[in-house]
């Protein structure tokens, strides 16, 4: 069962992580429409998994030329929804109170690299990662989660995670990481209000009862 925001922000946290797309932002990919050009591409039907991981599951096993084609509209799709980001001052001044008081933030994405470091930046947030793990990367949820602490070197309850999907909740029930999911929402656009609440929430929690419980510097 998902924790409730009392629950998740009962401990006092020192890395906070945020996947990007129906989290941090919502971009307005039509991930259903795109499923089927792929289909189209690959001759069989695509499932609703992550796209980055069925991709990286079949990549052995379907013709280079085809696998080009696939990642080319992906990529495309990508580019094109950063031109639907606006920056958000209220976020930007919750990123800015967070490192304030000492926590990190990483940023996991099943997206591009180019395209991730993109939209932190019509956010402007850019300069408030600690962290940016992608596709490029490794494209397996928990496997990110896995970098992620590995990085900080910090313990599982040390972390907060920020997702939207299933998946994500499964990849941090699995190494014990709070998780709390941002409900989806296809008629929106830009930083989710959930969000917003969430880390006002967070922020709050963490002035009033965990001041020093940040990573150095």
């Amino acid at each position: 069962m998902l924790p409730s925001l009392s629950e998740v922000h009962h401990a006092c946290y020192e890395v906070v992580v945020l996947d990007v797309d129906d989290t941090l932002v919502r971009t307005g990919i039509d991930w259903r429409r795109i499923r089927a050009e792929i289909a189209k591409v690959l001759g069989f039907e695509v499932p609703k998994t992550p796209l980055a991981e069925f991709l990286s599951g079949v990549s052995g096993s379907v013709d280079a030329r085809k696998l080009a084609t696939v990642l080319e509209i992906v990529h495309n799709e990508e580019m094109k929804s950063v031109d639907r980001i606006e920056s958000n001052e209220a976020l930007k001044e919750l990123m800015s109170e967070l490192k304030n008081l000492g926590l990190k933030i990483s940023v996991i994405t099943l997206r591009s690299k180019d395209t991730t470091v993109m939209i932190l930046k019509k956010l402007n947030i850019l300069e408030f990662i600690d962290l940016i793990v992608t596709r490029e990367d490794v494209s397996q949820r928990l496997e990110q989660l896995k970098l992620v602490l590995k990085f900080f070197k910090v313990p599982p309850h040390a972390i907060v995670f920020f997702g939207d999907h299933e998946t994500d909740l499964i990849a941090g029930q699995t190494l014990n990481v709070k998780t709390e999911l941002i409900p989806k929402n296809p008629n929106s656009l830009g930083v989710p209000e959930e969000l917003l609440i969430k880390l006002r929430s967070l922020v709050e929690h963490h002035k009033l009862f965990c001041r020093n419980s940040g990573l150095p510097s």
